[in-house]
């Protein structure tokens, strides 16, 4: 069982969504798509909408013990520009960490049967 938390801000400008992916591999192999395209944040520009991307995703395999299984989790902006905010400061959308955005976190637990 894969468990996430991930902190992000999208939509800085127009059509700045951002989209998270999960795949797990099995010995280096052509990976499998777990999560496709989760889409999130409004398509218009809201100056920056700040969100925790949480998921849990259960996974089985018919892996043997000494295999080596991989997850990935990965994050794409549709539009990846950045902005300059009133203070002069260059903001820019996508996984973010730090006080003001919150901790993320990802934990993989394993069960037998």
């Amino acid at each position: 069982m894969l468990q996430h938390k991930i902190p992000y801000e999208s939509s800085i400008h127009a059509n700045q969504r951002i989209r998270f992916t999960i795949e797990k591999s099995v010995n280096g192999g052509a990976p499998i798509t777990l999560v496709g395209d989760d889409i999130l944040g409004p398509n218009n520009a809201t100056g920056g909408t700040r969100g925790i991307y949480i998921s849990n995703v259960i996974s089985t395999t018919s892996s043997s013990i000494g295999d080596t299984v991989t997850f990935t989790i990965s994050a794409k902006l549709d539009n990846p520009t950045t902005a300059v905010d009133t203070d002069g400061n260059t903001r820019k959308a996508g996984v973010r960490t730090g006080t003001d955005y919150g901790v993320g976190s990802v934990m993989l637990t394993e069960f037998k049967n």
